[in-house]
């Protein structure tokens, strides 16, 4: 996925090495209303409509991904479904804030070091979370492509 100041471009590759392509115009908040593109105010705006479009590729991936493993019937993956998703991946995202705390806590640390702790068990955390992901057959290859 690829977003100009006109534009947003996804691209999803199936596993029959087909890429498909969706090109769609683009019209932000900042551009229709004169007032909201002053600096500020449109960082703010500029949040929600990134989390919108991330948010729209990966239904348009996970359709595409659908789609191809039924053998292009007509099974889609539905909002509601897109929701619980979304909604678990949110879940284990707290995790990486939660548990770090709470560990440090437990520790009995305060000050420096209780950061210094916390941010130590959140990066192996994360470390462990990238190798077990990156052990994953099909996320490898996302790992692969993934540009950020």
């Amino acid at each position: 996925m690829i977003r100009s100041r006109s534009h947003i471009v996804m691209c999803v590759r199936k596993p029959n090495k087909e890429i498909i392509t969706n090109v769609e115009k683009v019209r932000t908040l900042a551009q229709k209303h004169r007032a909201l593109g002053v600096p500020f105010i449109r960082g703010i705006i500029a949040l929600p409509e990134t989390l919108y479009f991330g948010f729209k590729g990966l239904f348009f991936s996970a359709n595409a991904a659908v789609e191809s493993e039924s053998g292009g019937e007509s099974e889609k993956f539905t909002y509601k479904e897109f929701a619980v998703a979304i909604a678990l991946a949110l879940g284990v995202a707290s995790l990486f804030f939660v548990v770090p705390f709470l560990l440090a806590t437990w520790l009995g640390l305060t000050g420096i070091l209780f950061n210094v702790a916390e941010a130590a068990i959140r990066l192996t955390l994360f470390l462990a979370y990238l190798a077990a992901v990156a052990s994953w057959g099909e996320f490898s290859r996302v790992l692969q492509y993934h540009g950020a």
